[in-house]
């Protein structure tokens, strides 16, 4: 019993280093110890445990772990994380590919990589099975974000309607329509990021519906955007008033306050603006609801219908670079035509000089 004892003391104080002791002083060789390979689901909540202790976006980890949750764990959770296999992945990623579209896929696939390849890290798996699969899901529908802006007219009585409504975030609706800026982006906004003597803003932080403020979309996030001349009027009385309550207060301007404060003084709730503001002011004025979003979408394509340069709107979006915005808004780029297929046809060509010919003799 006493031997019992001691040995149940000494693996609670030393785990398997223990063993070895007794061992040791038996003159006898320990045992290799036996590595427990985790299930996919026991390693899954190790690795999103593991994960929040690093630097990983906010954004990425609840990504990863909705992705984990809703396609891995129920395809692979209750298997042993080195029984998945290469023949395994490839039926699992065909048969993800007919039902969901292609950047989905991708992003299940991509999440498997990095959960698997800590594994690999660990020494649990020798290699990691997730490689050469893009194959297999390249060729999923593409599922194109529905653009749906606007009519000036449209936007127009939508802030009308909300200077008479709802005028405290009159001006946080003028900044997104006029500049195009993600409503995480403009949420956020410090006026130590608005320069009236060169009319610009400057785009550096996001807030995503988690309620984390932390750094732009991306690296082309950060940048700089341009102010009409109706927001910068809107903004410079706006920071007038805000002065003029400071003073009021006994308190000094901070130019790192928000600029569209909510009443307790955070940053303004998408769900609560959703509900209280936007939807309201749209049924008030009869317009077909769409979201805060597609103010952004309506500024990029009248900025492009009416023919501003394409790298110019590319850049105050803060896409990686203009075939992204291309892509998404190519149906409102002059110009951007069907070209019949006869164009280079002779025949073509003969019967356009010729029509140059006599437009040079009238």
């Amino acid at each position: 019993m006493e031997v019992s004892r001691k040995l149940t003391t000494a693996l609670e104080l030393y785990g398997f280093d223990a063993l070895k002791m007794f061992y040791q002083d038996a003159g006898e060789p320990a045992p290799k110890p036996v590595l427990i390979i985790p299930t996919v689901n026991e390693y899954q909540k190790k690795w999103l445990d593991e994960l929040e202790k690093t630097d990983v976006k906010r954004s990425t980890k609840e990504l990863y772990s909705y992705l984990m949750a809703r396609h891995v764990v129920p395809a692979f959770g209750k298997d042993r994380i080195d029984a998945i296999d290469y023949p395994k992945l490839k039926a699992w990623v065909i048969e993800r590919s007919g039902k969901y579209a292609r950047d989905t896929v991708r992003l299940m696939v991509s999440t498997l990589r990095v959960m698997l390849q800590e594994a690999v890290n660990e020494g649990i798996l020798l290699v990691n099975p997730v490689m050469e699969l893009g194959k297999f899901y390249r060729s999923a529908k593409k599922i194109k974000e529905k653009i749906d802006p606007f009519t000036i007219e449209e936007l127009h009585q939508i802030e009308e309607k909300c200077r008479e409504r709802f005028p405290a975030f009159y001006p946080f609706i003028l900044c997104m329509a006029r500049t195009g800026m993600r409503i995480g982006e403009a949420t956020v906004l410090q006026w130590i990021d608005i320069d009236f003597a060169k009319n610009y803003i400057i785009v550096r932080r996001n807030i995503p519906h988690h309620r984390e403020v932390q750094t732009t979309k991306t690296e082309a996030s950060q940048r700089k955007v341009d102010m009409s001349p109706e927001l910068a009027t809107e903004l410079r009385k706006l920071r007038t008033e805000r002065k003029k309550q400071a003073l009021a207060g006994g308190k000094i301007f901070d130019g790192e306050e928000w600029v569209f404060p909510s009443e307790d003084g955070t940053p303004i709730h998408y769900t609560n603006f959703l509900r209280r503001v936007w939807h309201k002011a749209q049924d008030q004025t009869k317009v077909l609801r769409r979201t805060p979003h597609d103010m952004r979408h309506t500024w990029a394509s009248h900025m492009l219908a009416a023919g501003a340069d394409l790298a110019y709107v590319s850049n105050q979006l803060g896409h990686a670079n203009p075939s992204i915005t291309l892509r998404i808004y190519s149906h409102w780029v002059p110009g951007m035509r069907r070209i019949t297929t006869g164009v280079l046809d002779t025949n073509t060509n003969a019967s356009k000089m010729q029509m140059l010919a006599t437009d040079g003799e009238k």
